[in-house]
């Protein structure tokens, strides 16, 4: 959901009718596509989920264009704020990026 910033009524609507854990999920799993500059056409899945422990999971697999090949990394982090989480999933993409997600993007 996108809408203009400054329209600051809009705004407060559609925070009051925001779910957290929805948008703690939702931001992290962009922040994770941003961080590997990956586009509709990516290859890329993302998932962020919510454990009975506390813990906001992060699963991330990047496949290379036939599918037999994929890099994955799962990552947990307490949850907080949706800044930790975007924080994590951008330590998550980079170390993607570092294992050579980058052939496959």
């Amino acid at each position: 959901m996108q809408f203009l910033r400054a329209d600051l009524k809009l705004a407060s609507i559609i925070s009051s009718k925001v779910d957290a854990q929805t948008l703690r999920a939702f931001r992290a799993e962009r922040a994770l596509i941003a961080t590997l500059k990956a586009d509709c056409k990516s290859r890329v899945g993302v998932l962020a989920t919510e454990t009975a422990e506390g813990h906001l999971k992060l699963k991330a697999r990047v496949l290379s264009e036939k599918g037999e090949e994929f890099i994955e990394l799962v990552s947990y982090a307490p949850i907080g704020e949706c800044e930790s989480h975007e924080k994590q999933a951008k330590m998550l993409g980079e170390k993607l990026l570092a294992m050579g997600a980058a052939r496959f993007l």
